[in-house]
């Protein structure tokens, strides 16, 4: 048997997890030290990598030929799973098509005839990859709704063949469509899931998904790659210093201006100048982590911005910055937040309608309004007066920041968001951790799985509610990875 047919053998047997004797493979050429051999010595080290029992750094592949094909294809993959790219093309085309991606550059035609070359070759593990990256291809082109079905049918075939790093990337592909899909619960549902499996190149990625569905992955040390030093940057705890955008992998770095942007980082945009308040759907797990609302940030002299409020951990703002508290009518924290990001003076019917959501009647409202502002003048004290000449004005005299209630995460989104990140929970613990009523957690419970958002389950005696990707199906314990140790 020659040396190519041996290596493809050697995958297979760790694509089943039997990773034993291409360990002592591995150990005979490393003790040989032959160059004719390194081609061989980087294939078999890639091979083991990307099963979570190989090194770091790997060697590099000089010889040519089959072999070093071979060898370059494996080192390709395990470059692509850690979101990198090596320069060189010769890896053929599924994974060229991979770097594209990677690299920005949507080409659905092209994954899709990826997809056709391996239905052809009856390569049913290249099928699964090709229709993941497909998938991955849709969405950046801005098929989005193709894109989670490709996926979804990804995530069926990954099951079904059950091959370890198919799954990984099927879900993972799958998490990325149900995040910016607006449903970042079903996002870190999965991703909860993988986390178990994933060996260490694969965390990069899913530490990204995971902190950008606003939940929380586990970091091996210190990760110099630009995305992970990002993740880092825009999660919780520790910041590490802030990348450049260009030096991100061109796949991730409109996600991550406008999760910049959200952060108080570059030019304000719509959603900071309160144009809108609705953010993108791929970031809104990243916007409210905590379940709060959004943030205007107002100083003297200076146009106001809002932020989301994990933006405080990081802004550079003065130590006489003050957070002031939710009043108990958030309608009047609304008004002045729609004062301070207003771009001019507005009229008292503009206003009025901005607020209350319906039009002014002078006889009708003046009373209302009139208290409404003494309320607002009443809130900012010192920090600011409401002004009325032929409309109504804020002028800032103090810095400071303040809740916009208009920007709210729903109690819908809150309910799932605690039930993905904690599990199955009955209604009364759900109450207790979001200090809701109990009548409003059943409402919002009954539609939820009314929605099919939520699935009832019995635990015991008490009726619980989890959160159930009706495509996801969890790798079992027989199926991860071997070769590495796994959390929990």
């Amino acid at each position: 048997m020659d040396l190519v047919a041996r290596v493809h053998e050697a995958e297979e047997a760790c694509a089943r997890g039997e990773l034993d004797a291409t360990r002592a493979w591995l150990r005979e050429i490393q003790a040989r030290g032959a160059p004719a051999e390194r081609a061989l010595l980087a294939a078999l080290t890639a091979l083991l990598t990307l099963h979570g029992d190989g090194e770091a750094d790997l060697p590099p592949a000089s010889a040519e030929g089959p072999l070093g094909s071979t060898a370059e294809r494996l080192r390709q993959r395990l470059a692509c799973v850690r979101l990198e790219t090596i320069a060189d093309p010769s890896a053929g085309p599924l994974l060229a098509c991979w770097r594209s991606w990677l690299e920005g550059e949507a080409a659905p035609a092209t994954s899709a005839e990826r997809m056709s070359a391996a239905r052809a070759a009856g390569d049913a593990a290249g099928l699964v990859d090709a229709t993941s990256l497909h998938a991955l291809h849709l969405q950046a082109a801005g098929e989005s709704a193709e894109a989670l079905a490709t996926a979804r049918r990804a995530s069926r075939m990954a099951r079904t063949e059950a091959r370890p790093h198919q799954e990984l990337l099927a879900n993972l592909t799958l998490a990325r469509m149900r995040r910016y899909e607006g449903r970042p619960q079903l996002a870190l549902r999965i991703l909860g899931a993988l986390a178990p499996h994933a060996p260490p190149p694969w965390r990069r990625w899913l530490r990204w998904e995971a902190t950008m569905a606003g939940g929380r992955a586990r970091a091996d040390g210190v990760d110099p790659h630009p995305l992970a030093a990002l993740a880092g940057w825009l999660g919780p705890g520790e910041a590490p210093a802030l990348p450049a955008l260009a030096d991100l992998p061109g796949a991730f770095r409109w996600e991550a201006d406008q999760a910049l942007r959200l952060r108080g980082r570059g030019d304000a945009d719509a959603w900071r100048r309160g144009e809108t308040h609705d953010v993108p759907p791929p970031l809104a797990g990243l916007a409210f982590r905590e379940g709060d609302t959004a943030l205007v940030v107002a100083a003297p002299d200076r146009a106001a911005v809002r932020v989301i409020p994990s933006a405080l951990d990081r802004m550079d703002r003065t130590p006489d910055v003050r957070l002031v508290q939710l009043a108990p009518s958030p309608r009047v924290d609304a008004g002045i937040a729609t004062l301070l990001l207003a771009p001019s003076e507005l009229s008292v019917e503009s206003y009025f309608e901005r607020v209350y959501g319906f039009a002014y009647d002078a006889p009708t409202h003046r009373t209302m309004f009139n208290m409404h502002v003494k309320r607002m003048r009443d809130r900012l004290g010192t920090l600011g007066t409401i002004e009325r000449d032929n409309g109504v004005s804020v002028r800032v005299t103090q810095a400071f920041v303040i809740r916009d209630p208009r920007c709210a995460e729903s109690v819908d989104s809150r309910v799932l968001r605690t039930v993905a990140a904690r599990g199955a929970l009955d209604a009364r613990s759900i109450g207790r951790h979001l200090t809701l009523p109990l009548r409003t957690v059943q409402r919002v419970l009954q539609r939820l799985q009314e929605d099919a958002d939520l699935v009832q389950v019995k635990e015991g005696r008490r009726l619980a509610y989890t959160i159930e990707d009706t495509t996801f199906s969890e790798p079992t314990r027989s199926r991860r990875f071997p070769g590495f140790a796994h959390d929990g």
